[in-house]
């Protein structure tokens, strides 16, 4: 009996060391797993610009973020709905390097490649494509794409060409141009200047700014001025401004010597002149663009003559609906186009720049908040343009107000619609105007002090019930007189009263 039991015992014994060895394997097979996936885990992008839209922000307007027409970039390249525009991609490649007497591709090619991990450090994701090569041609493809169409835009002389159905159907041109503006959608600013570097032969591509700027000048709703006094974007030198005047002067081709000269190219020689005369060394490929891609530049625009004032900023603030501030004789004007966060409040009147509502307005809004919520690095000033006017907007009531006073010019239809498009931009979105760093934190407690004096409202309620029409004004005043006289009336009578009953003398 005792020697069955010591041979349980033995046996158990083996058994709880085999399973502790078990165990030990396992742990140390663990061990290596994670530590091979540690070594072969690729770095995260250190200079991110190009974002996915965050799952929250998209559930809310799916449409507004995904393109429509064509893909630019990694993040949509294989849509079905997409293909199609590939093969005008390859036309407009081929015309630009037609553009110049002798093309030649492999200077392109080189261009990009150097540019090739620099670019990918820009995208948040690890970029996987279907072959090793394929990123360099969509950077190069893409962005000869967009260059190319920037430069036919821009030149009214140049003939329309047949095939391009791009530019023959104004609906399709104004699809693209919204596409390219989109956050998913965008190249490295970078890539676009280097291509435009190659197309010109020369290291300046300040005229690059220029032709984008008109390209974009729709969405923009300001002039197209560039002042020294902008925070945001890069100065435009003299030389670059005479880019767009040159390209609507000379015709779109001419025959030199027989050759093919496009007046882009004459206006660039010029530059290049200029250059030589202050010899300055060429811009190193690594240096950074101010702006990061087309979204930031759009951006840049539409901040041109923002100053950043650090008085101006401070903690949220609830802004009343216009309606409300309307009934406490706050008075709505409406500036020129200017800066977006040119608005001002002053003795009761209340300035704003004139916001022009159209079908494009909502995605770039929508685009340009979500590329501010996509770092902590990025100013947020589009944001808190969205929550002041989203303050002042609660009510198709509203809107009509602001209509009426030429603050909103709206081509969407209804007034409904333009409510729901403001009322719910900042849904889903971080609270970023709550870090005590609101642009137009000064104006809302001006505004909000200015609403709650009551004499404000009484004055508001005068206007409003008595002296909204001529004839109204007249029945006031009217009765205003007859007031005075009955005062007077009654003063005289107790007056006459008051001395007959006095004893005589």
């Amino acid at each position: 009996m005792a020697h069955v039991i010591g041979t349980e015992r033995r046996h158990k014994k083996c058994e709880d060391l085999n399973l502790i060895s078990t165990a030990s394997d396992t742990v140390s097979g663990l061990v290596d797993s994670i530590q091979k996936e540690l070594k072969e885990l690729p770095s995260l992008p250190s200079n991110c610009s190009i974002y996915r839209v965050p799952k929250p922000l998209r559930k809310i307007k799916p449409g507004a973020y995904r393109p429509r027409m064509v893909s630019i970039g990694p993040f949509h390249r294989y849509k079905k709905h997409l293909q199609p525009m590939e093969a005008h991609k390859l036309r407009y490649l081929n015309d630009l390097l037609s553009r110049k007497s002798q093309p030649n591709l492999g200077d392109y090619v080189k261009a990009v490649t150097k540019l090739e991990y620099r670019a990918r450090q820009c995208y948040s994701e690890i970029i996987q494509l279907k072959s090793e090569d394929e990123f360099v041609k969509m950077m190069l493809i893409d962005g000869c794409f967009i260059l190319e169409l920037i430069l036919r835009t821009n030149n009214p002389h140049e003939p329309r060409r047949r095939d391009d159905l791009i530019l023959n159907a104004t609906w399709m041109s104004q699809v693209i141009k919204s596409d390219l503006i989109l956050l998913e959608n965008q190249l490295p600013f970078f890539v676009l200047e280097s291509l435009y570097k190659r197309f010109t032969g020369n290291s300046n591509s300040s005229g690059l700014d220029t032709l984008i700027s008109r390209f974009f000048q729709d969405f923009v709703p300001q002039p197209q001025s560039i002042t020294p006094e902008s925070s945001q974007f890069r100065r435009i030198s003299e030389v670059a401004k005479n880019v767009l005047i040159s390209v609507t002067r000379w015709p779109s081709m001419k025959k030199n010597q027989g050759e093919v000269v496009d007046p882009l190219l004459k206006v660039e020689a010029a530059s290049t002149i200029k250059d030589k005369e202050t010899p300055a060394a060429e811009e190193p490929e690594e240096e950074n663009s101010k702006a990061k891609h087309l979204l930031d530049f759009v951006r840049d625009l539409l901040l041109q003559s923002f100053s950043a004032k650090p008085e101006n900023r401070g903690k949220f603030a609830l802004t009343r609906s216009a309606t409300q501030l309307n009934e406490a004789s706050v008075e709505f004007v409406k500036l020129p186009k200017t800066c977006l966060l040119n608005i001002t409040f002053s003795k009761g009147v209340l300035k704003i720049p004139t916001m022009r509502i159209e079908d494009w307005t909502e995605p770039l809004l929508r685009n340009l908040i979500a590329f501010e919520q996509s770092h902590d690095d990025y100013s947020h000033e589009i944001t808190d343009y969205a929550a002041f006017i989203d303050g002042l907007v609660n009510s198709p009531k509203d809107v009509e107000l602001l209509e009426k006073k030429g603050i909103i010019e709206s081509l969407l239809g209804e007034p409904e619609e333009v409510a729901a498009l403001f009322n719910s931009l900042l849904k889903e979105v971080s609270p970023t105007i709550m870090d005590g760093n609101y642009y137009f934190s000064s104006i809302c407690h001006e505004l909000e002090e200015h609403y709650k004096i009551p004499r404000h409202k009484w004055k508001a309620s005068l206007m409003r019930n008595y002296c909204n029409t001529p004839w109204a004004f007249i029945s006031f005043l009217a009765a205003v007189f007859l007031l005075i006289l009955t005062v007077v009336q009654t003063i005289c009578s107790i007056l006459q009263v008051t001395i007959s009953s006095q004893p005589y003398m």
